[in-house]
């Protein structure tokens, strides 16, 4: 077997194991919501090592919006995963630069900002709405995500060049 080819089967391997986790995260995070929502004591546990009872007695609405942004911030996560996943199905190692791909890592791009942009907003709301005592600003949170579209941004625009760059090429053979 073709050492790039190990490699790129390796890291699809743990593309997958990740998205197996973002899963189970999300049935997690539904758990716990349906769980204070609906009453059910048995689901009144922790998720993460937060404890959402404190959260849960003292503003249900604060619960809610926090955990419903999680799960949508977990399901933007999954889908960047298959995104990822997609682009090393795609990817040709003899000729990497292709429409294609470039329209993948676009949308990466935007759920990555999207997630960062909900980090940011969870943040400021946990900090100006929710009780002080939870420390849960430092818990909760994504904003990392707006650095990795920005990065993602600036390999979209290399990417866009080195398409142009083949396609010449291709032309000029």
């Amino acid at each position: 077997m073709e050492k790039s080819s190990f490699v790129l089967k390796l890291i699809r391997i743990v593309l997958i194991l990740g998205l197996i986790g973002l899963f189970v995260t999300l049935i997690n995070i539904l758990w716990v919501f349906f769980g204070h929502n609906l009453n059910w004591e048995m689901a009144r546990k922790f998720y993460s090592s937060i404890d959402f009872t404190k959260i849960w007695k003292n503003d249900e609405n604060a619960f809610n919006v926090i955990s419903l942004i999680e799960i949508v911030t977990v399901i933007l996560k999954i889908y960047i995963f298959l995104n990822v996943l997609k682009v090393f199905k795609n990817l040709n190692l003899t000729e990497p630069f292709n429409q294609k791909i470039n329209d993948i890592i676009r949308k990466i791009i935007y759920f990555s900002i999207s997630i960062g942009i909900l980090g940011v907003l969870i943040k400021v709301y946990i900090e100006l709405f929710v009780a002080n005592d939870l420390l849960l600003s430092t818990q909760i949170g994504n904003s990392e995500y707006l650095w990795i579209g920005a990065l993602l941004f600036i390999l979209n625009k290399i990417f866009i060049k080195g398409y142009e760059l083949q396609s010449e090429n291709d032309l000029t053979i």
